[in-house]
């Protein structure tokens, strides 16, 4: 079973993704910020992050720069409701970057193509 890192502050969109995500048979721990999400790297030991740009905390942009400091082949997709936040990602390390809304059909596949590499 593929462990994902889900960092996200949206309350609904843990509920739809993550509940999503599980059904299709990954292990998903959720974090509401990169703090958290930093601190839960050596206890889940993600195969997959996924973090959105704007949250309280650690955004999701210093979030993606942590990880490469500490994980550098971590594949981390990085979601957002702006093209232009998603653009400077792909261009700092992303793997992989999905607008919002999306369907979880579309996330899935980004996990898996991410997984691949």
């Amino acid at each position: 079973m593929k462990n994902v890192l889900v960092v996200d502050n949206d309350q609904e969109f843990h509920r739809h993704f993550c509940e999503g995500t599980r059904r299709s048979g990954f292990h998903v721990t959720e974090c509401a910020d990169g703090f958290e999400g930093i601190a839960s790297l050596t206890v889940c030991l993600p195969d997959i992050g996924i973090t959105d740009i704007v949250m309280e905390g650690m955004e999701g942009i210093e979030f993606l720069l942590k990880i490469r400091e500490r994980v550098v082949d971590l594949p981390v997709i990085v979601i957002s409701g702006n093209e232009r936040y998603l653009d400077n990602a792909q261009k700092i390390g992303a793997s992989d970057t999905l607008l919002k809304p999306f369907r979880i059909p579309e996330i899935l596949s980004c996990i898996e193509n991410a997984n691949a590499v």
